[in-house]
Formats: structure tokens, sequence, C-alpha cells
């Protein structure tokens, strides 16, 4: 299989989930930067609030990030804030969870060969 790289999987990973028609639909990367616990927990408050369409994590204790990390972290943040006025804990979060007609409408919105789809949706959801 070819290695499509982060954003093009990332897309291609959400849109096969849309197809198997399930109500919720978690996105989460698979470099270990959230808990099996982590998931639990967002979908847990997901769950506690039918009219919630999205909950995103945030990624916490990043102390040992290196500094090039922390900076695009900042930057991306900072990104987001002058496309929508509001700063997010974290643009580029890897856990999400979607009410699947919610992700729909998201993913019309998110261009089709985005390499970074996860910084759309931030813009997205803040809106």
């Amino acid at each position: 299989m070819k290695n499509l790289g982060h954003g093009m999987s990332t897309l291609k990973a959400l849109r096969e989930a849309i197809k198997l028609d399930f109500d919720i639909v978690i996105g989460i990367d698979g470099d270990g930067q959230f808990l099996a616990t982590d998931i639990k927990k967002c979908l847990d408050y997901f769950n506690s609030d039918k009219n919630l369409e999205i909950v995103e994590g945030v990624r916490s204790h990043r102390d040992n990030d290196k500094w090039f990390r922390k900076i695009v972290s900042m930057g991306t943040r900072i990104l987001i804030f002058f496309k929508v006025g509001i700063l997010p804990q974290d643009a580029n979060t890897p856990l999400r969870v979607y009410r699947q007609e919610t992700l729909k409408r998201i993913l019309a919105k998110v261009p089709e060969n985005s390499m970074i789809p996860n910084l759309h949706i931030s813009k997205l959801t803040k809106k």
C-alpha cells in the first residue's frame, strides 16, 4: 500500500468512516499522543449532551516535545486565531469525535487533497 502522507491518510480514513454509516465517528492519529482512556473521556463527554456535534481532544503534557514542535503548535494556534478570531487550545488535535452528519458537512468544505486537514477542520469548527 502506498504511503499517502498524514493529510491524505486522515482524509481517506474520515471519508471511509462515513461510508460505514455509524452515527458517531472518532478520528485519532496512531502516534500515541492519546491514551485509550482519553478516547473514552471524549466519547463519554460527547454522549453526555445530544446537542454536541463535535468534541476535540487537547494534547497535554507536551513539556517533552522538541522545541520545533512547540513552535509549530503555537504557530498553528495563531494561524487559526487570525482566520476565525478564536485561539484554540490545540489547533492540530489528532483526536476528534463527530456526529456523522457534522463530519459530512465539514469534509465537504475541506479541500479534496488537503495536506493539513486537521487545520482546515479546526478553522471550520471554530466558525
